[in-house]
């Protein structure tokens, strides 16, 4: 397929007439690197391995996914090689999950899930799945790996959900899409009035807060501390900081909500559809 497409609410069809969810994103110097799409083998999920030559952040993916009906998609990653880890769930931190409209066996289907930097020169793992569903992941038996001159995709496993069964040498069918240096935010919430927007880093707890307009107008900058529980991860400054932040972020709902203050003005945000957020803040 051309440029990623990432999912948010605005429907079409396919050619079958099944829905799609797509809104065209077109991502400034996005790269790509794929494997291949000549399946002859499947299981529920792949885990592999990539290398960064340099610095980059995945902005998300083409599977080969052989299911007929939308799917659910969880994406996990793991700083260093899954060698060893592919039974270990406490090794993997879940980076996001899409419900995807497959189009069909050997045929590249969109997962809008990214926001994952990579320094040069580190390895990570990747497990892509489905949650056990009647197909799941098409793939390729073999130990042929994938390289350019910024990535390496390694072949790896075919995996039973969510980490049962391990299956190899099998090499994952897909696309890495990606843009070259690291990126301090993979979140952002756009307040539905229009009056600001804030980005975090989910693992370094940077943040950055934009008042679009009125009264303390500007971009704002901190770091903070970070708490998670499956329905609600809160972002709070650290103690010392020059603005007092708060950002809570409840997953299963798609909802966040935040506000900035310090001696002189407090900003507000109310975000009830994080679904349909552009893409995450530049560094600044």
């Amino acid at each position: 397929m051309g440029a990623w497409a990432q999912n948010n609410g605005a429907s079409q069809t396919r050619d079958n007439g099944t829905p799609r969810h797509v809104r065209e994103v077109l991502v400034p110097g996005l790269k790509s690197l794929s494997t291949t799409f000549m399946s002859n083998n499947g299981q529920d999920g792949n885990m592999f391995d990539v290398k960064a030559e340099t610095a980059i952040t995945i902005q998300g993916f083409d599977i080969n996914i052989c299911d007929e009906t939308p799917t659910l998609v969880e994406v996990y990653y793991k700083v260093g090689t899954s060698v060893g880890f592919d039974q270990n769930p406490a090794a993997w931190t879940l980076l996001g999950s899409a419900t995807v409209y497959p189009a069909g066996s050997d045929v590249p289907t969109s997962l809008p899930v990214g926001g994952l930097s990579i320094p040069a020169g580190a390895t990570y793992g990747l497990y892509l799945t489905t949650t056990g569903s009647a197909c799941g992941f098409n793939y390729t038996d073999g130990t042929t790996d994938y390289s350019n001159s910024d990535l390496t995709i390694y072949h790896g496993y075919g995996k039973s959900y969510p980490f049962g069964d391990t299956y190899q040498p099998r090499i994952w069918n897909g696309t890495i899409y990606y843009t070259l240096g690291g990126s301090a935010y993979d979140l952002s919430y756009l307040d539905d009035f229009g009056r600001s927007q804030v980005c975090a880093n989910s693992k370094t707890g940077n943040w950055q807060y934009t008042v679009l307009s009125g009264f303390g107008k500007g971009v704002y900058t901190g770091k903070a501390s970070i708490s998670k529980t499956a329905d609600r991860w809160t972002f709070r400054s650290v103690a010392g900081s020059p603005r007092l932040m708060l950002l809570t972020f409840y997953p299963q709902m798609f909802r966040a909500t935040a506000s900035l203050g310090g001696s002189d003005f407090v900003s507000q945000l109310s975000d009830r559809n994080t679904k349909d957020d552009p893409p995450g803040c530049s560094a600044k």
